[in-house]
């Protein structure tokens, strides 16, 4: 029950701001010419207690290769949690392997890690903090 109540107010104080500017900044770009940068829809779920919910991503390159991710989550359809993490890149012949970590503070769960590909306009991760682990898939809009 407290781990509800966390993520339940870790989502009051959670600011969209961020990843809305991203968002609109991404609104109708071509991306033929960019396959990671931009924006990304799907869904996260919880293997540890079956949640799921509606996901979105923008992906713009970041120093070094690196990439930052903007996220923004709906967690029991009317709650929205936005942050963000830098991915960690290794590309691959067709794909690009990522890696991150991020610390979205102890009401969301401490410290986060990520480990994801993504290939042919798809973004598969999974992740896991102290509470919970799952995945999210995402496909590449534009």
């Amino acid at each position: 029950m407290l781990k509800t109540i966390c993520h339940f107010l870790a989502a009051l104080v959670a600011n969209a701001k961020e990843f809305k500017r991203e968002w609109r900044r991404y609104s109708g770009k071509s991306s033929n010419h960019a396959p990671i940068e931009g924006r990304w829809r799907g869904e996260w779920l919880s293997y540890q207690n079956g949640h799921h919910g509606k996901l979105e991503c923008v992906l713009e390159p970041g120093k070094g290769g690196d990439l930052t991710a903007f996220f923004h989550a709906t967690y029991w359809k009317f709650l929205r949690v936005s942050y963000h993490t830098i991915f960690h890149t290794q590309p691959a012949e067709d794909r690009v392997f990522l890696q991150g970590k991020e610390d979205l503070g102890s009401l969301a769960g401490g410290i986060y890690t990520y480990e994801g590909v993504i290939s042919d306009s798809v973004f598969d991760c999974t992740y896991a903090c102290k509470y919970d682990h799952g995945r999210f898939h995402l496909q590449k809009l534009n």
